[in-house]
């Protein structure tokens, strides 16, 4: 892509970057690209390029003559309308980035206002990737907590555009800054990141009409120093997760933060390799020191009745084929607040860091005071233009001002609308009498609250609703005085029961999504929806006509441990009905009587080997495209169960 945009451009980037991937510094191996017409991104070791990897199809719309030998600008940069801001230092050596702006596609990660920082081949913090679209890892790459960005309330990111508020670099001082406003309901945060000589200054800042859960990761892999309140203990939650990622942290520990905390942190390297290779040798990125020195300190604005901000440390997985690694991230609750920090990493002429001491203040202006080993004092604060850094060098004193506010990005592109969550349906079901035998599925249940499913409630892969032929579906429900019922009349069309063989080895779902049939879940209602809490129980039913007595159909365990429901189905002229009753006794209401609810019809014509789209109950919108048995839990419909009526006996 470099040589084809070289031929249309002449840009003098491009050929810089052509340059570096064609100077032969790094070890040259065979890419494969040359047998390929495929001109796409491949998960290998590094190597070097030449012109013998393009393929024919960029070898033919090349130009003829090789771009001229370019060195490649290693200057800071910020790119507004693509989300990023980047510092650089040290000749490109060290990269500092402030992810934030417009909102990507579908494939856009939930991380506003992460930080990146690198020096050489040390990886501080950085981006974990996604990996595999089939690992059981692929919700912690998509989760806010992967990333070096803030949370609110143990859930990623609502899907909302940052916004950016300055940029200035000044060759020996530089800083960035950006804003989220939404991030969570009512909730704005700001993110401030100076860069000096051999260290940066981290200001994040959180403001809100109520009280909140700050969640912020500050560094992976480290040991800490300073700060420890009462020793390290189990970290018991006092709120669930919300963002369907429990189940992969692990061993979590929490110690009270009541001063500053200072932690050595051990980078890692840009290294990719499969999974099944042997152990390569770690690149030596670093001259001399093999660790940064990190100190974070925090300040709640508003006092609220609640537990004490924490470091939490845990194990979680690292970036992709590299197992596991440790992660830590503070907790704080309030309304509003401030985390300041201070890292200060290696390099040949400081191999322990330039920084020799820091002062946190977090409460009040100026909030840090680092000092290095050269003898160099400098004050940090916020000013009415911008950022002050005061600098004492050995008596000699000046200041510098940090400004370049900007005013000329919008917050959101125009035209496109983020919609607005969808409120949770509240259903009181009506008390009917017994069924006999089940009855047949799909028949009219007399006194049942009727359901139906279209267009709104449509989930696509690929298609839209209209262009896969308008399916739809009947749904009743209702109690008796011994069950819950479900019925189903799934106007879909002819029916598709089978899967291909062994889809588990490229999917991440549940086989059976791939079929016609139904899903459903179920939670107590007093305890928000979470697989850190568990499910219930939630089960997927495929309609065989090779089933057994009774047309049970397949029956699959998505979570719980309670027994399955009574089922029953049958073929109908459009499609498949089945009817599903539960034991009132099994149902988990609360003291209210009431239970989360979720029902997803699977949908898929003969002539696919995947389904084509889902008809869910709580409604649809976005793409469920490797989603098929992964349920968004805040929209799960509440179902009021009336009480039994009480029969006397003499």
């Amino acid at each position: 892509w470099c040589e084809l945009g070289w031929s249309h451009t002449r840009d003098h980037r491009l050929a810089g970057v052509l340059s570096r991937l064609y100077d032969g510094r790094g070890e040259r191996r065979d890419t494969g690209r040359w047998r390929s017409t495929a001109d796409a991104e491949r998960n290998t070791p590094a190597t070097s390029l030449t012109r013998a990897d393009l393929s024919w199809r960029a070898l033919l719309m090349a130009d003829g003559a090789p771009p001229p030998a370019t060195i490649m600008p290693a200057a800071s940069v910020c790119l507004p309308a693509q989300g990023l801001a980047v510092i650089r230092r040290d000749g490109g050596r060290t990269y500092v980035a402030l992810e934030g702006g417009q909102l990507g596609g579908g494939h856009g990660h939930p991380d506003q206002l992460a930080l990146t920082l690198q020096t050489g081949h040390a990886r501080w913090l950085e981006d974990p990737g996604t990996g595999s679209y089939v690992e059981a890892e692929l919700q912690w790459y998509r989760s806010t907590l992967a990333h070096a960005a803030p949370l609110i309330d143990r859930a990623s990111q609502l899907p909302v555009p940052a916004q950016l508020v300055a940029f200035d670099d000044r060759g020996d001082v530089a800083w960035m800054v950006k804003r989220v406003d939404g991030m969570a309901d009512g909730v704005r945060v700001d993110r401030t990141i100076v860069v000096g000589e051999g260290y940066l200054v981290d200001v994040v800042e959180w403001e809100s009409n109520a009280s909140h859960v700050l969640e912020l990761p500050i560094v992976g892999k480290a040991d800490l120093l300073l700060g420890e309140g009462d020793g390290w203990t189990p970290w018991m939650s006092t709120e669930p997760r919300r963002d369907d990622i429990s189940g992969l942290i692990a061993r979590a520990e929490s110690t009270v933060v009541n001063d500053t905390l200072e932690l050595r942190a051990y980078p890692a390297f840009a290294e990719t390799r499969p999974a099944d290779a042997a152990p390569s040798v770690q690149p030596t990125g670093l001259a001399t020191g093999d660790y940064a020195r990190v100190w974070y300190a925090l300040h709640i604005a508003s006092a609220v009745d609640g537990p004490p901000s924490q470091l939490v440390r845990a194990t979680v997985p690292a970036a992709p084929w590299h197992g596991t690694t440790n992660r830590h991230w503070l907790t704080a609750h309030g309304a509003r607040g401030r985390v300041v920090g201070v890292w200060s990493w290696p390099s040949e002429g400081w191999p322990q860091g330039a920084v020799m001491s820091v002062q946190l203040s977090p409460e009040s202006m100026p909030c840090v005071r680092v000092t290095t080993h050269d003898g160099v004092s400098a004050t940090h604060s916020r000013s009415e233009s911008g950022w002050l850094v005061q600098l004492d060098e050995r008596g000699a004193r000046r200041s510098v001002t940090l400004s370049g506010f900007r005013n000329d990005v919008p917050t959101a592109i125009p035209g496109r609308v983020i919609p607005p969550p969808v409120a949770r349906a509240d259903y009181v079901l009506p008390l009917i009498d017994e069924l006999s035998d089940m009855d047949e599925p799909g028949s009219p249940i007399p006194g049942a609250h009727g359901i139906a499913l279209g267009e709104s409630h449509y989930v696509p892969t690929e298609a839209t609703w209209r262009e896969v032929g308008n399916p739809t579906a009947a749904v009743q429900v209702a109690v008796t005085p011994m069950w819950f019922v479900v019925d189903v009349h799934a106007r879909t069309g002819p029916l598709a029961t089978t899967v291909p063989d062994a889809p588990g080895r490229l999917d991440n779902e549940v086989p059976d999504v791939n079929a016609d049939g139904l899903q459903w879940y179920m939670a107590r209602a007093d305890i928000p929806p979470s697989p850190s809490r568990g499910w219930h129980a939630a089960a997927l039913h495929v309609p065989t006509p090779t089933s057994d007595v009774g047309r049970r159909g397949r029956h699959t365990t998505i979570a719980g441990k309670t027994d399955p429901p009574r089922v029953a189905w049958t073929a109908m002229p459009d499609g498949w009905a089945m009817r599903l009753q539960w034991p009132r006794t099994s149902l988990p209401l609360d003291a209210e009587q009431a239970f989360y609810f979720e029902l997803v019809i699977n949908e898929r014509p003969p002539d696919r080997e995947r389904r084509r789209g889902q008809l869910v109950l709580s409604g649809g919108g976005g793409y469920g495209y490797l989603m098929g048995n992964r349920r968004p839990t805040d929209r799960f419909v509440r179902l009021v169960v009336p009480a039994s009526p009480v029969v006397a006996t003499l």
